[in-house]
């Protein structure tokens, strides 16, 4: 799936949701990228809608607007912090149909 991986539950543990970070080896190879998004999206109960986000982005310190942890400061140049989100895109979609024309 990847080479690592951590999780983390809503701040303060006030949110239903968690934060999965699965890392790969060169976030450049989009086949490895595609290989692990495909592998995350079939895992009943997982719904990634953040995409992908390198960790340079973070040691650089670009967090999103959204960003909900204190500890994190804005991203004030507004840079997309996540990339391949077409990829993602077009990998919800594929499973979306492969999941409708198994059912027919």
């Amino acid at each position: 799936l990847g080479c690592s991986a951590k999780v983390a539950n809503g701040l303060n543990g006030r949110y239903k949701d968690y934060l999965i970070c699965v890392y790969v080896d060169d976030f450049r190879d989009e086949i490895a990228v595609r290989r692990t998004l495909r592998s995350l999206l079939r895992i009943k109960g997982v719904n990634i809608t953040s995409g992908f986000k390198p960790d340079f982005f973070t040691y650089l310190g670009l967090y999103s607007d959204k960003d909900r942890n204190p500890r994190c400061y804005p991203n004030a140049h507004k840079l997309g912090v996540t990339i391949y989100r077409d990829m993602l895109k077009e990998e919800k979609k594929l499973l979306c149909e492969e999941r409708s024309s198994s059912t027919e």
